[in-house]
């Protein structure tokens, strides 16, 4: 349902030169918006309809069961993320352009690892949190990838520090809302998606862009209304259209698993076997 009819549509009112781009001047050159917002608003929303899991107890985000797979995954995705973003540009014909959007890519991404492990450094422990570290980076990655292409090295690395600070700050909320959202997906992809389309709107450079500047290289505010009302447009077509979604697979009873699978793992439920079976039990047989 997601990739063959929401989706598409949320590409055509922008990339494809629907009303998001031919109307409003809406801009997202690698899909901060169209790919990382919309999904990461989407999970929030099937999150909320699930439910938690057996057993979670809110108060603190649960730790990742293995930290060196979580940070070669990150670390594969951030290669793959010079694919997304060059690839964005459609060629090789123009070397500056390839150069700007990988040298932003990479800040964005060590700006948004740095300051979300400094954030939780200072303001939640005291102890450099790889976790937080990885997600940041990741939220770095999802804030350059709309204006990658729009904006200046400094404007990138500012962008990166305020994913990274963001992400930690909208894993807290939350789990103060008690929505289970294992991995952070809205942290990190809604929350970064959001701030990395706005951030054109602020840092936008006009030869980068085509149409105005940003706020804050003089080029005043229409830049950042179209942003906003693309960011608006997106979040409210996810919410409405996830709520419907995940509704009626949980109304047709399908959305959730037995709570068995819950007790003893999905692995070991569908497959008898646990990839982890120091965490998790496996049952005995009757």
């Amino acid at each position: 349902i997601l990739g063959a009819f929401l989706y598409p549509l949320v590409v055509y009112w922008t990339w494809g030169g629907g009303i998001l781009s031919s109307q409003f001047g809406f801009l997202d050159f690698a899909g901060s918006t169209i790919v990382h917002q919309f999904g990461g608003i989407i999970a929030l929303v099937g999150a909320i309809v699930v439910g938690p899991r057996v057993g979670r107890v809110f108060g603190s985000a649960p730790r990742p069961s293995n930290f060196g797979l979580a940070a070669l995954g990150t670390f594969i995705l951030w290669f793959g993320w010079y694919g997304f973003n060059v690839g964005s540009t459609l060629g090789a014909g123009d070397l500056n352009a390839l150069g700007l959007v990988a040298v932003n890519t990479t800040l964005a991404a060590c700006a948004g690892a740095l300051s979300a492990m400094f954030w939780v450094y200072l303001f939640k422990g005291g102890k450099w949190d790889l976790g937080f570290m990885l997600n940041g980076s990741l939220a770095g990655l999802v804030g350059i990838t709309a204006g990658c292409a729009f904006v200046s090295p400094i404007a990138s690395i500012i962008i990166g520090i305020t994913a990274g600070i963001a992400v930690v700050l909208a894993v807290d909320v939350v789990e103060a809302a008690k929505v289970d959202d294992g991995v952070g997906a809205f942290a990190v992809h809604g929350v970064g998606g959001m701030i990395g389309s706005l951030a054109i709107g602020f840092w936008g450079l006009p030869e980068l862009t085509g149409t105005a500047g940003g706020l804050l290289v003089g080029g005043g505010v229409d830049l950042l209304v179209s942003q906003i009302i693309g960011v608006a447009w997106v979040a409210v077509f996810a919410v409405v259209t996830g709520s419907i979604m995940f509704g009626a697979i949980k109304a047709l009873g399908l959305l959730r698993m037995p709570a068995a699978a819950d007790a003893v793992g999905i692995d070991v439920y569908e497959h008898g076997a646990s990839v982890w079976p120091d965490i998790l039990p496996i049952p005995e047989e009757s």
